[in-house]
């Protein structure tokens, strides 16, 4: 699990900086820093993160137990709503519409907090107690061969946007 927390932190920390932009309000100015930042959450916190949990982890642990499913079922339903999210905010800033972008980034960050505070607190600690040391072995290699896929350069790339590398 440590993997995804760590990917966690790395995704709070491009919040923090969407917060920064957004709190000016004039985001016609930030349109490129806040592309950049839509790019990452896209790419990172979607294409690696969330398909990690959604390819591996949540599969495995509907399996171990199966009264967990309501759970996995809400936090699917959440990455769904952060895809229509990012979707929103990208035609907003491409219509110029600064309002809409700005209240859909603002929900957004609130709601992706939410959501890795209740994977944090609920699921992942829920996790370390059902699955085995051997589960959680297989999971850890699996996370690795995932972002091999996807590609670990791009990966770090992206860490390295919002970490100011």
């Amino acid at each position: 699990m440590q993997q995804l927390y760590n990917e966690h932190e790395t995704i709070l920390l491009a919040v923090d900086r969407l917060r920064n932009f957004i709190g000016s309000r004039d985001l016609a100015n930030q349109a490129g820093e806040l592309r950049a930042l839509l790019l990452f959450f896209r790419e990172y916190a979607d294409g690696y993160h969330h398909q990690k949990e959604e390819a591996i982890l949540f599969p495995i642990l509907v399996e171990a137990n199966p009264g967990i499913e309501a759970l996995i079922g809400s936090l699917e339903d959440h990455h769904a709503l952060f895809r229509e999210s990012l979707a929103t905010a990208e035609a907003a800033m491409n219509g110029m519409d600064w309002n809409t972008a700005y209240v859909t980034f603002d929900k957004y960050a609130s709601d992706l907090v939410d959501h890795i505070s209740a994977e944090n607190d609920e699921l992942f600690v829920a996790a370390e107690d059902m699955l085995s040391d051997g589960e959680k072995e297989r999971i850890h290699y699996q996370f690795i061969d995932a972002d091999r896929e996807l590609g670990v350069e791009q990966k770090q790339l992206l860490e390295g946007v919002v970490n100011g590398g």
